[in-house]
């Protein structure tokens, strides 16, 4: 999925607050989504003085539209302020970090006999049905205002996206079945990778076998060279959490994920 947005300023003379289209979640949902960047970044007086002419702009727009913010968890005056204006918190995620090099095997073994290889574009529609089934506590499946299906839509196209374009996905195959995948995306360095998407078939939940595939994904990672591992887990997902602090990883930080929705 081709992350890159056009970024756009307001008010357009003094460019105070940061906005973008979102051009791939609009597609899917049929109607415009914008994200917010960053008002944690300005002063809330700026925030407070700027951000309803804005949405002002927004609302002129005809039929529904959302918009959605990120700020850092201690932000509270930010916070204040969004609310004030009709947002409403929707997610909090943990991002957490792996120096590589501190990498040690954690598992011996892999008794279940889970096999990790590349996956190709005929992997694609098993893929795709995995995504479909593996998430239900992200933001855009818990906001009541926006179609689950289209949540589970949007995690389909990502992973086959991410298989076309040619970024590392990895299927974790068990007796001739593929039960797992894994996306991650490297940055622009080369050195930083982050671990994306993820999702395990339901019928093998609860086996250990998360635990496995992160822990070959990380061992492929650092063989590739890359020199830290990234990954964003919503505080929803405390089984995630815990298995990638016992992979070595730690919080780096909180980001609190706001939504404001126009009918």
């Amino acid at each position: 999925m081709n992350f890159t947005v056009n970024i756009e300023y307001y008010p357009p003379t003094d460019g105070v607050l940061r906005y973008a289209r979102i051009p791939w979640d609009s597609r899917i949902y049929g109607f415009p989504i914008f994200e917010l960047q960053s008002p944690d970044a300005v002063t809330p007086e700026e925030l407070a003085s700027y951000l309803p002419g804005l949405l002002d702009q927004w609302s002129a727009i005809p039929g529904k539209l959302l918009v959605f913010s990120k700020i850092k968890f201690d932000a509270v005056r930010t916070s204040e302020i969004l609310a004030a204006n009709g947002f409403y918190p929707v997610e909090a995620m943990l991002e957490l970090f792996l120096p590589l090099s501190r990498f040690s095997q954690v598992i011996q073994l892999s008794p279940l006999g889970l096999i990790m290889r590349s996956a190709t574009t005929a992997d694609v529609p098993r893929l795709k049905a995995l995504a479909t089934s593996a998430f239900h506590s992200d933001r855009l499946h818990l906001d009541t205002h926006l179609p689950p299906k289209k949540a589970d839509e949007r995690f389909a196209l990502w992973v086959q996206n991410g298989v076309e374009s040619g970024e590392p996905v990895f299927c974790f195959d068990m007796r001739g079945k593929t039960v797992g995948f894994s996306h991650v995306r490297p940055d622009s360095s080369g050195k930083i990778v982050d671990i994306s998407l993820a999702a395990m078939d339901a019928s093998c939940q609860g086996l250990g076998l998360g635990l496995l595939m992160y822990h070959a994904v990380i061992e492929e990672l650092k063989s590739r060279s890359f020199r830290i591992a990234e990954t964003h887990v919503s505080v929803n997902n405390p089984e995630v959490i815990n298995l990638f602090i016992r992979l070595g990883f730690a919080v780096r930080k909180t980001v609190l994920t706001f939504h404001r929705y126009k009918e």
